[in-house]
């Protein structure tokens, strides 16, 4: 559209085994084609560098701190949704499930939410955290306290993300 090439991203990964010492996942009914997330410690929150910060705002999204800051721009950049959870607020397990319509979450924006059924959530030990690719959860949210990350990036079903959006009325 913009006339730009692309930015050539590299395909060849290597693979290295490494101690994972983070939730268990489930991907549950179809939820999600993949998830991955892995534990980042000795986090330190403070603002982001001006030039990242303007970045953001020249994109229309307002900058938060380092962590969300660069998780954006990553999103932006390479068109990944990805997501930083504060780990030490999470309890069990992390589960990509369809909602059954029962279920509030209270979103980053501080506004509780019912949720229509059919919707994908991210649950930690059954209590929804976030709306898989769309907005996450205040109650896991990175804060100046946040010093241990969950970090997720993953891959949802386009039809359950549009949904999402249009049911929600979020548009992020």
């Amino acid at each position: 559209l913009t006339n730009k090439p692309l930015k050539n991203i590299p395909a060849e990964y290597t693979r290295k085994s490494i101690n994972y010492n983070g939730p268990q996942v489930n991907i549950k009914q179809d939820a999600a084609l993949g998830y991955c997330g892995g534990v980042i410690s000795n986090v330190e929150i403070t603002s982001s560098p001006w030039d990242l910060q303007f970045r953001l705002l020249a994109t229309g999204m307002r900058p938060i701190n380092n962590v969300v800051d660069a998780s954006n721009l990553t999103m932006l950049e390479i068109g990944q949704p990805n997501h930083p959870f504060d780990f030490d607020s999470l309890e069990g397990g992390i589960d990509i499930d369809l909602s059954n319509g029962s279920e509030i979450l209270e979103t980053l924006d501080g506004i509780e939410r019912k949720v229509p059924a059919g919707i994908p959530l991210i649950l930690d030990n059954g209590k929804p955290v976030a709306f898989a690719g769309v907005m996450g959860g205040a109650s896991t949210e990175v804060s100046d306290k946040t010093t241990r990350l969950f970090f997720e990036s993953a891959t949802f079903y386009r039809k359950h993300i549009r949904k999402s959006v249009t049911q929600l009325g979020l548009r992020t």
